[in-house]
């Protein structure tokens, strides 16, 4: 005691928000105001949902808190009901994180985040043209990303495997950034909103005949609940150089060849490139050698030019 007026006092552990109460000789007395103490966050129910959802706050020393955030952000409305409990509403915008209560006695922070159930549906497809595509010529894929909601996408993501056998020459998106210096290839487009698309278009050169597969999948920060649409894949035939191959035989004969990979072409011949009369389609059906058709034919006739026809 220092004076008829004044008393120094010490909180015990343990303390919580309530009035100070003195006992005396001549009776005992309540103080008119509380006596905040540092407060603490046990738990809160339910862990998760979206805005606008109830939120359960149990703890210790809650009465008089001044603000409740949600990862920073205000709380849409709160309820202090006692010492130990409070009702907050999740605000728009908020994102997952731990729950903050500010009070006259100190500041809280939750063990354990509120997880916030956004969710985004993304959709994504992959085209290719040409195909058939030449081995050594330009094959271009178009990937197309599309948000069906019910939220905007955050941080989506793109991981495109490239075929082994092709060779990367351009790529270009709508949106975000590429990083193109390896296989796969790899997008960060950003936000994506509703209902909203974003394209990515990846020029290759093919360099060995074949089929090839390009394969593409999509993500973002966001739960997604229909994943079956969340990866694509196309096939692309490579087909080697429509090139002729004609050698001189023994005994006046010539020898006609192409890849036997290039089952759509024909062989078409001419008697003269000056006339007009059209190309006339080859009588002799092609054997097939090894990887070649083969057409063998006499050379005792006119002159013949020839070619292959898709």
């Amino acid at each position: 005691m220092t004076n008829n007026t004044t008393i120094g006092a010490i909180a015990p552990a343990g303390v919580t928000t309530g009035p100070i109460g003195i006992v005396t000789p001549a009776g005992a007395t309540n103080s008119a105001g509380l006596f905040y103490a540092a407060p603490t966050i046990l738990s809160f129910n339910p862990t998760h949902g979206l805005p606008g959802t109830n939120v359960v706050i149990t703890g210790n020393n809650l009465l008089g808190a001044t603000a409740v955030r949600f990862n920073g952000l205000a709380a849409a409305s709160f309820m202090v009901n006692n010492n130990t409990t409070i009702n907050a509403v999740v605000p728009n915008g908020a994102q997952t994180g731990p729950i903050t209560v500010i009070t006259p006695g100190g500041t809280t922070v939750s063990p354990a985040s509120f997880v916030l159930d956004y969710n985004s549906e993304l959709g994504v497809t992959i085209t290719n043209a040409p195909n058939p595509v030449f081995i050594g010529s330009n094959l271009v894929f178009t990937i197309t990303i599309v948000n069906n909601g019910p939220f905007a996408a955050p941080n989506v993501r793109v991981t495109n495997t490239l075929p082994a056998s092709v060779t990367f020459k351009t790529a270009t998106t709508s949106q975000g950034t590429l990083v193109t210096g390896g296989n796969p290839i790899t997008g960060n487009l950003g936000t994506l909103g509703v209902g909203n698309s974003a394209t990515i278009v990846i020029t290759v050169a093919p360099q060995a005949v074949g089929t090839i597969t390009n394969s593409v999948s999509v993500a973002s920060d966001y739960t997604d609940n229909v994943t079956m649409n969340n990866t694509a894949s196309v096939t692309t035939i490579v087909s080697p150089l429509p090139l002729l191959s004609i050698q001189r035989l023994a005994g006046d004969q010539v020898r006609i060849s192409w890849p036997v990979a290039l089952t759509n072409f024909g062989l078409q011949f001419k008697t003269s490139l000056n006339s007009t009369n059209a190309w006339s389609n080859n009588a002799t059906a092609p054997v097939i050698s090894g990887s070649e058709n083969v057409v063998t034919e006499t050379n005792f006739e006119a002159a013949k030019f020839y070619r292959l026809r898709k």
